[in-house]
């Protein structure tokens, strides 16, 4: 299990491991292993010209795997070459009104676009737009992309982690805090990797957050403390906190102060927040176990013990707050991580809803689409306008025109023109010639 995290982290951008100092000799023990399955993963990963957003429905999943990119897949169903929405994407997260999709780039082997870029693909179709070329440089540029996506609530700009700086003798990497607007490109940075409370690379798992009310971001953030004497001097081998990030001022507020919490995730209402701990007594490799808390920090309780509920990457809640969704390794497969629903209570027995030979990580549940957003039909079949129709969360209406050889006609002329947006499920009649 530990291979796998590993791996995975290194395969998006290159850190060296959890801040940790138990951590790193894990990572070096199994430092052949490690490269091995590195290597294998580099010659799968491409980028993809035209993901293909599915469905709108709140059931279904979109997650990530390393080894190939996006998924999406109904709950119960094995994910395959055909439930593939983006290839080397990771870190998926949907606008608020739920129609686009942002996703980082995690290679470029045969793309254009370049690794660590800002991607976002509109569920409607059409190509995804590059909204940052990046890199993976921990080199204090605002284009140095090293942390994952949060949509502001008004869905006008994203936050991701920026700039970064490593200390090679602690094995630490720190990033800074970016806004980018989505529309125009422009970015600027809150905070920055050397400020008291950095954001953190915490290894298995990544989640930030935009509060409501567009003022604070939840992310993982680190809770520096003195290294040891034979570390340089200027290391720092803090643990992982849960952190308020003021968006105006850069001011971060310490929400936790465990042994290491880190993978915040926001409540829908932003009245709640779960996050992922390490006690001190855990096991080297065990997995993780829950914590809910109330959003200033308060009334920290757990809610999942790892060693009864296997927890292995950051969890969220599900739109209407009543489940969790978390990823862990199912009894009959050891060797891939599936996605599970439970209860927020906690209690009962994990429903799992995937199973597949891949990996699921950074799950996050697609939400329903409220409106419909009129794709353009013109000079398209029947069966490929009830495809965008359906990405759009729209139904085809009545169908005007010859009726011999239907399936090979092409429509002419729709009644809702495109662009216009209309109340999810709306019908668009169609001619065709």
């Amino acid at each position: 299990m530990i291979v796998l995290r590993q791996r995975r982290r290194s395969a998006r951008t290159t850190v060296v491991g959890r801040l940790k100092a138990e951590a790193y000799v894990r990572c070096a023990r199994l430092g052949v292993v490690f490269t091995t399955a590195l290597l294998a993963c580099g010659g799968l990963l491409s980028a993809t010209a035209h993901p293909a957003i599915a469905g709108s429905s709140p059931a279904l999943i979109a997650f990530d795997d390393d080894a190939t990119g996006l998924y999406e897949v109904q709950p119960g169903t094995k994910p395959s070459p055909g439930h593939l929405v983006a290839k080397a994407g990771v870190f998926p997260e949907f606008s608020p009104n739920g129609v686009q999709l942002a996703y980082l780039v995690a290679h470029s082997t045969v793309s254009v676009i370049t690794s660590n870029s800002i991607v976002i693909a509109d569920r409607t179709g059409g190509a995804p737009k590059v909204i940052l070329s990046g890199s993976d440089k921990w080199d204090g540029a605002a284009d140095a992309i090293n942390y994952p996506l949060a949509w502001s609530p008004d869905g006008k700009e994203l936050a991701y982690g920026c700039g970064g700086e490593q200390n090679v003798g602690a094995g630490g990497q720190w990033a800074a805090m970016c806004v980018i607007d989505v529309d125009t490109g422009a970015h600027r940075m809150i905070t920055h990797a050397s400020d008291e409370h950095p954001l953190s690379e915490s290894g298995p798992a990544e989640r930030m957050n935009w509060t409501p009310d567009g003022k604070d971001i939840i992310a993982d953030v680190l809770d520096p403390a003195p290294c040891p004497s034979f570390y340089a001097a200027g290391d720092r081998c803090g643990l992982d906190q849960v952190g308020r990030i003021d968006v105006s001022s850069g001011a971060v507020t310490l929400l936790t102060h465990t042994y290491q919490s880190f993978a915040p995730a926001l409540s829908v209402a932003g009245t709640h927040i779960l996050f992922s701990e390490v006690s001190p007594n855990t096991a080297p490799g065990a997995p993780y176990g829950l914590q809910i808390m109330d959003a200033d920090g308060s009334h920290q309780r757990q809610l999942i013990d790892g060693k009864t509920t296997p927890v292995e990457s950051g969890a969220i809640f599900s739109p209407n707050g009543a489940d969790i969704l978390y990823t862990a390794y199912s009894t009959a497969d050891e060797y891939h991580q599936q996605a599970f629903e439970i209860p927020v209570s906690g209690v009962g027995k994990p429903v799992m809803l995937t199973d597949g030979n891949v990996n699921v990580y950074d799950a996050v549940w697609t939400p329903l689409l409220t409106t419909c957003t009129v794709p353009n039909l013109r000079h398209k079949t029947l069966a490929q306008a009830k495809a965008l129709l359906r990405k759009a969360a729209c139904t085809l209406g009545k169908v005007k025109g010859p009726a011999s050889h239907r399936s090979k006609r092409h429509i002419v002329s729709q009644s809702l023109k495109p662009g216009r947006n209309a109340v999810a499920g709306s019908k668009v009649n169609v001619r065709i010639a």
